[in-house]
Order: structure tokens, then sequence, then C-alpha cells
């Protein structure tokens, strides 16, 4: 039986360092005919690790990703579609596809996914605001111009026929100019932090592991910075985010029957009937932005539940009794409810206070944040959140609509588009 590598926070799966899995990587590692340079970690998924590498062809930097050697190459196939689409502006609010190429290693043949570099995801920058806002939350006007640019990019993928599958605030990255004009290293470290390395071990010692052709000597933590953050939001009136990581996604016509999002998004066709569409999509979008609109209160579900029954048992409580097929497909239903949905659950359960209830929108919505008007705000995400997902509003009913409300801002984000990375 093999030794167990003990597994270190915030970092890849180390235990998949194995033939069939995860490529070993260190810092200074040339791939492709030595064209990319690995200098920095910028994160891991279950799919592969993401690396900052400097393009010696370019002259610029890009983003990395090496897949597991297993790992399907859908999200390959989607970006390759998506780079060939027909709407002009997809890639202002989408990801740009720079090269691909595969890689053999001592654990298999990995394919690599080249991208432009961009920031840290919503999803990480909370703690990061304190030099761009004086409060430490988003603006209402930064946060409008995000939201608008999210649903505008929702739409673009729908438009291609593309479900993304995993629409989170951790798949919505911050976009910031000068990450284009980086040429050498030393660009690179008013950015980001000196790597930061630390051996592996094995479970039951803390001896460092003997050298094997199949793993790294070490794992590298992702080195973003407060300064990366700072930079996406130098100009406010300008801040720009881009929807990444198409690992979960499939094409419209091609449905996977899978269900991966975290419970905090899932819809509840998703949860109960792991039906996932372009309508489960709009409702995650629902989530997000309220979750921009009430500087981070939840909607239906806070992310430590880890249960899609608790999000589902937060929508009831917001928007009312399930439609009969789906409350009594839902098993967990008697968990949470009585038969007339009146909770009667255990108070930890609950996602939300009883007073936070109703209406359809967290009280931490205010009129400032929303616009002005938290009723018409209000009736957005309702629309947004219908249990039927042939009557959900579609993502282009929801840029249209939102486009109405935050005029202003919708202007002001149409002017902004940010560069292209130096060829």
């Amino acid at each position: 039986m093999s030794r167990l590598l003990r597994q270190m926070p915030d970092t890849e799966q180390v235990n998949e360092y194995r033939p069939g899995g995860l490529h070993p990587v260190h810092l200074g590692d040339k791939l492709h005919g030595n064209r990319y340079e690995v200098v920095r970690k910028l994160g891991c998924g279950a799919s592969g690790t993401v690396w900052l590498a400097q393009d010696h062809v370019s002259g610029g930097f890009a983003a990395l990703k090496i897949m597991h050697a297993n790992a399907n190459l859908r999200e390959l196939e989607i970006m390759r579609h998506l780079k060939k689409s027909e709407c002009a502006d997809i890639e202002e609010y989408v990801v740009r596809l720079l090269d691909e190429f595969e890689h053999t290693g001592p654990n298999g043949v990995h394919q690599c996914i080249v991208t432009e570099v961009l920031g840290p995801s919503l999803a990480g920058i909370e703690d990061n605001l304190e030099n761009s806002f004086p409060d430490e939350v988003l603006s209402p006007e930064v946060v409008q111009s995000i939201s608008l640019q999210i649903a505008r990019g929702l739409r673009r993928l729908h438009d291609a026929g593309v479900v993304h599958g995993d629409f989170t605030k951790r798949n919505i990255l911050l976009c910031a100019p000068a990450f284009a004009r980086w040429k050498t290293v030393a660009d690179i470290d008013e950015y980001m932090l000196e790597p930061q390395t630390e051996p592996l071990q094995f479970q039951e010692s803390s001896d460092p592991v003997s050298p094997s052709p199949h793993r790294p000597s070490y794992t590298v933590y992702s080195t973003l910075s407060v300064a990366m953050t700072t930079a996406c939001f130098i100009d406010p009136a300008n801040v720009r985010v881009k929807i990444c990581d198409f690992g979960e996604s499939f094409f419209v016509d091609a449905p996977s029957g899978k269900v991966h999002i975290p419970p905090m998004y899932v819809s509840p066709e998703a949860a109960i009937l792991r039906s996932v569409g372009p309508p489960s999509d709009v409702w995650a979008l629902a989530v997000i932005v309220h979750d921009l609109v009430s500087s981070g209160w939840p909607l239906f579900a806070t992310p430590w539940q880890r249960s899609n029954d608790a999000a589902v048992a937060g929508a009831v409580l917001r928007l009312g009794k399930l439609p009969d097929d789906l409350w009594s497909k839902w098993g967990a239903r008697s968990t949470y409810f009585d038969e007339d949905a009146n909770w009667t659950g255990e108070i930890e359960d609950r996602p939300f206070r009883e007073d936070d209830a109703s209406p359809i929108v967290s009280a931490h919505v205010t009129p400032e944040r929303c616009g002005g008007d938290v009723t018409a705000f209000a009736s957005v995400i309702r629309g947004m959140c219908d249990y039927d997902p042939a009557r959900r509003t579609t993502s282009a009913e929801v840029v249209q609509v939102l486009e109405t409300i935050w005029q202003s801002r919708q202007q002001d984000s149409d002017a902004a588009v940010l560069p292209a990375p130096a060829a």
C-alpha cells in the first residue's frame, strides 16, 4: 500500500501526484519548447494547477493551466468554441484563450491551456479592499458596473450555446491593464509576493519525502497580494471582470446531467432533479448579484452550509413553497418544513434570521446600493429565481432590465474596454 502525503491547506490535492494524475511542477520549469517558464503559482482546482508563466516568445506573461492527466478535455473544447464565437464582444467578458499544447511528463500526457493573466476572483477580495474603498466594501457604482458585466458575459455564453455549470464568484476574475504590460519578473514583484514553498511530507512523518519523478519536492502557495487587488480598482469608473473556468461547462444541446456548483448557488431543479441548463446559470447569477449588492449577505444559503437541501430550504423561506412536482420529489423536505411549508427544522439550520426571510431580497439591500429602488431590484431577483425554469428570466432579459434600472452605470461600463495583452 502506498504511503499518503500530508495535505497542506490551500494547495492542490498532493496525493494526486501519481501516474495518471497531476504533473509535478517546480518554479523555473520550462514547457512547450522552453517557451513558457513557471515563475509563480496562481491557483489550483480539481482539474489541474494554474501558474504564472513568462512567455519567452511574446515577451509577456500568461496564465498556464496544466490539466490532470485524466481530466475531461471538454473545458478546452468549450474555450476553443468561445474563441471562434461570432459574438464580437465576447472577449470583453470571457477570459481569452491564447495557446494550447500537450505536455508529456512522468505522470502522463497533460493538456495545457494558456490564457491571459487576470486578477483575483470576486470570492477572494473581501480582505484586500482597504486600499481601494474606505469602508472596505465595493462602492455602489462598482457593484452595479461589474454586475452588468457579469450578466452580459453570461448572456454571451448562452448566445454561444454554452452553459457554464459552475457560475460562482470564484469563477469571476478582476482585470487590470497593468498585467498586460508585464515584461520581466521584476515587473510582477510590485504586485505579487515572493514564491512560498513547503516540502512535501508523508502523513506519519515530518521528514521531507524521498525524491520521486512522480511528485514535486515541494508544493507552492499562491502569492496574490493586496497590491494585485488594488491594481484592479485603480480606476473605479473602469473596473473590469471576466468569466473563467469552464471545467463544468457544457453545450446546451449536450447536458451533462451532473451538478457540481456549490450549494449556495444551486437552483431547486438542479438540486432535486439534477437538471442543469441556462436557467440554472441565471439562478446562480441572481445569487451573485444579490451578494454584491448586499455586501455579502446570503440570498438563500450561506457558504458554510454544505448541502443542496439547505439551499433549497433557504429558497422556500424566501420565495414560498415549491411547485408540487418539485416539492413531492424533494426527499429532505420534512427535515425543514411541514407539508404547508411552515418551518419545523432546527434553528441552526436556518440560513438567515426569521425577520430576514422576506421580502425576496435581504434587508441589507439598500436604495443606495441597488440603484435607488429596492422594490424594482427585488422584482429583478424574483424573476431570475422563478421556480419554473421555463418562466425564469433569461440572461438576455436580465441584461436588459439591469441596463434599464442602472442606465448611467451601463453607459460607463460600455465605454470601458480592457486593452488586449501585448503580443
